[in-house]
């Protein structure tokens, strides 16, 4: 198992920024505006992934999402490398439109402001953690 932890700036506005966390059970990915998170979104599980959802329980945030919202379950990234970031702007302008997250090489995710949750390519269904993308 591994930890992750990395925050990447757009570099159109400083402003927007993403932070990946995996902290050993599930990863996640936060777009930030300035220092409030803006967005959210599902990445992967490192723990097994439970069968059936229990997202009532505060105690267990970060949720795992449960196997029948789970199309991929990908390998946990363990570099900073593995990760690209494309940011999409308004009109040439400095306002983000969204951000897509590509994990070695393959899309994963996409996060606008205000997507709580953002979108995935690796779930099968709408979720509290995910929408399909």
């Amino acid at each position: 198992m591994s930890n992750f932890f990395f925050q990447y700036s757009c570099n159109f506005n400083t402003n927007y920024s993403i932070i990946i966390e995996d902290d050993n059970r599930v990863a996640y990915a936060y777009l930030l505006e300035g220092e409030n998170i803006v967005g959210d979104v599902w990445l992967y599980n490192q723990e097994q992934s439970p069968v059936k959802e229990n997202w009532d329980n505060p105690d267990d945030l970060p949720f795992l999402n449960s196997l029948d919202y789970i199309k991929e379950n990908i390998p946990p990234i363990t570099d900073d490398n593995e990760i690209e970031i494309k940011w999409l702007m308004v009109n040439d302008t400095e306002v983000m439109q969204e951000a897509i997250i590509w994990i070695r090489g393959k899309l994963i995710a996409k996060l606008s402001q205000g997507s709580k949750p953002g979108w995935s390519k690796v779930v099968v269904r709408d979720g509290p953690l995910a929408k399909v993308y």
